[in-house]
């Protein structure tokens, strides 16, 4: 399904940012990487490779990740939140509403666990690698969060709304580096 989620990211956010190909590499296991979005050809580990949702979530980071970059390290919210909503929301409008919420619901559980082993924000004040490190936000909490976070501003603006958001800010912002508190 990735050509149909390709076709639905820029259908909704605006025309890739980086050639006519794109894709994944798959490469060995590691112990610490599902997969890394080097766009147009992200890296997924071989025990993810049959997965959509990672594929989905690599290739959004050409929208948000990749083509328009994380500031700071403490901005990793905007990067892996966003592209977490964005695999939801196409792989949604390419599998159906029910496979949406499959994904949230797979999300929520996610969350759930991540809730329970870290704390603290998501979205610190500072912009040094020290302090991301130190708020731990290299885990799932930014993910999800982040995530849910778009789709509260979702369920608050209404899903046509925040995309053309989204997509403006794409659009502005393709080549640059920003702040998560520059899409809010």
């Amino acid at each position: 399904s990735l050509v149909p989620v390709m076709d639905w990211l820029e259908t909704h956010l605006g025309p890739y940012a980086f050639g006519t190909q794109a894709g994944a590499v798959i490469v060995p296991q590691t112990p610490q990487m599902v997969a890394i979005e080097h766009h147009p050809f992200w890296h997924v580990s071989k025990n993810s490779a049959g997965s959509e949702s990672v594929h989905a979530h690599e290739a959004a980071h050409g929208w948000l990740g990749n083509a328009v970059r994380i500031a700071c390290w403490e901005d990793f919210v905007l990067s892996e939140g966003g592209a977490s909503y964005l695999a939801a929301k196409a792989l949604g409008a390419v599998h159906g509403e029910r496979a949406e919420e499959e994904i949230w619901a797979v999300y929520q559980r996610r969350l759930d666990r991540a809730n329970a082993q870290y704390k603290g924000p998501v979205l610190p004040e500072s912009c040094s690698p020290e302090d991301a490190v130190d708020a731990g936000l290299f885990n799932e909490l930014s993910y999800m969060r982040g995530a849910f976070f778009f789709r509260e501003v979702e369920e608050l603006l209404g899903v046509e709304v925040l995309l053309e958001e989204i997509g403006h800010f794409y659009i502005l912002n393709t080549g640059k580096s920003v702040r998560m508190r520059d899409l809010i």
